[in-house]
């Protein structure tokens, strides 16, 4: 009888939170509309920022007589010794990338430029610009 008695309170209980468990979860595909407009909403702002951070890339403070305001992101490297002549300094790093199995993107290595009292082009491994950081007290040397 007292074994009958636990079994039955046991199922209750098991079943009672079973029950409340469900409950904290809509039904219908697991998220509410309100989740799917905030979801779609924080896509499109990490988008807008990723936007931003690549126009961000070429420094807003570069003179308009400087050689670096010739320069774009995106450019070739020989296009940018066409414009604006040979490198003071050289230097390449391995970015966090290269230590990913399998990535064969083109972000493994970059390349710097250093131009005396202009600053620095940074290249990735294709030779495209990816950074222009303008610092008119470059030395010139890595």
């Amino acid at each position: 009888m007292k074994r009958n008695i636990l079994l039955m309170l046991f199922a209750g209980a098991f079943s009672m939170a079973l029950l409340s468990g469900c409950s904290s979860f809509p039904m219908g595909g697991g998220s509410t509309g309100d989740e799917k407009a905030q979801h779609k909403s924080d896509s499109s702002s990490k988008k807008a920022a990723k936007k931003s951070a690549a126009k961000s890339t070429k420094s807003a403070h570069i003179p308009r007589g400087s050689k670096f305001s010739k320069i774009a992101v995106g450019m070739s490297q020989k296009q940018v010794m066409d414009l604006i002549g040979l490198w003071s300094d050289s230097g390449a790093h391995a970015t966090g990338k290269a230590w990913i199995p399998f990535y064969y993107g083109s972000d493994r290595v970059r390349s710097v430029l250093y131009y005396k009292h202009q600053g620095r082009i940074v290249l990735n491994s294709r030779q495209k610009v990816v950074e222009i950081q303008y610092d008119p007290t470059e030395d010139g040397y890595k």
